[in-house]
């Protein structure tokens, strides 16, 4: 033992040894413990395994939407009051068939709902609804900063400045384009993609005036079926 402590050469040759356990030591007990918090935050909601979800909401506090439907599933729109223990079924009528990414509440909190059979709204959280477009079927909506609500679906982009009682045909492609997806830029600009049927109409489309007029800015060879803006403003 005497020995041992005296001599420079096993004690240089000691040290690095027990650091390189203590680091390994401390890297696995910071690994198990970052694991173990990134997998808390995920939980998988109780929603009902015979049915294909296809957009949910959850602006307002406390409540859940998901909307259903697909090949050979049902098609509906399910409300959940517990944070999705709990679901039931809401319709607006017997036609009632809710399409992807389609539930959406305005800037005060009255719900709005696309469907094939047009556009439903409801002032009590899905309760009752009224329908207040009948044309054509509906794909996503939106609302821009002063409330006016879009919607994109075949060959159209619609505008209701009154929530929903009158409309305005903003864009009108004639039979040539399927608007998929729009969104909002960061200076308020209004962009949308869809896939066409000749080359000129497909890609993205801009407005810098609220959806009264509107340019390709570019991909006019592919079909497009989602866009994105970040907080840098970049289109994906």
């Amino acid at each position: 033992r005497l020995q041992r402590i005296a001599n420079p050469l096993y004690t240089m040759r000691s040290k690095p040894h027990i650091m390189n356990k203590l680091i390994t030591f401390v890297l696995v007990i910071l690994t198990t413990i970052l694991y173990s918090q990134r997998n808390e935050t995920w939980e998988e909601i109780n929603f009902p395994d015979t049915l294909n979800p296809f957009a949910v909401n959850a602006q307002k506090e406390g409540i859940l939407f998901a909307s259903t439907g697909g090949s050979g599933s049902h098609y509906g729109t399910f409300r959940s009051f517990d944070e999705g223990l709990t679901w039931e079924e809401i319709y607006a009528d017997s036609n009632f068939t809710p399409l992807f990414g389609s539930i959406q509440y305005s800037n005060n909190d009255i719900l709005f709902i696309g469907t094939n059979d047009g556009i439903y709204r409801s002032f009590d959280d899905g309760n009752t609804f009224e329908k207040v477009y009948h044309d054509y079927p509906s794909g996503k909506l939106m609302f821009s900063n002063n409330n006016d609500l879009y919607t994109v679906g075949w060959d159209f982009i619609l505008r209701s400045q009154d929530l929903g009682i009158t409309w305005d045909t903003v864009c009108d492609m004639a039979s040539t384009t399927i608007y998929y997806d729009m969104a909002f830029g960061n200076s308020g600009e209004l962009y949308a993609v869809g896939i066409g049927w000749t080359s000129s109409h497909k890609g993205f489309y801009r407005s810098l005036d609220d959806g009264e007029t509107w340019e390709n800015i570019g991909i006019t060879e592919n079909s497009l079926h989602s866009i994105e803006i970040n907080d840098e403003g970049t289109l994906i």
